[in-house]
């Protein structure tokens, strides 16, 4: 059996922390999620790869930026 169509989802995040009051960047990070299903194209559905794709993202952003917000403070102190 030859597996048909490949789905391939790629989300891209970015995000950062700014002081308004004097326009100070403290921090920005950058995250990728990535995700592919492959199967018979009538059954295949890309918003589960692309669902995946973003737990990843949001998974990696968070744990980058909460690294870098630990940094952060232990500079400042």
């Amino acid at each position: 059996l030859v597996p048909g169509t490949h789905s391939d989802a790629l989300v891209m995040m970015s995000g950062s922390l700014w002081d308004v009051r004097n326009e100070f960047l403290y921090a920005t990070e950058e995250a990728e999620g990535m995700a592919q299903t492959v199967g018979p194209s009538q059954l295949l559905e890309d918003v589960s790869a692309i669902d995946r794709a973003k737990r990843k993202a949001i998974e990696e952003f968070g744990q980058k930026f909460t690294a870098r917000l630990k940094t952060l403070h232990a500079t400042k102190n």
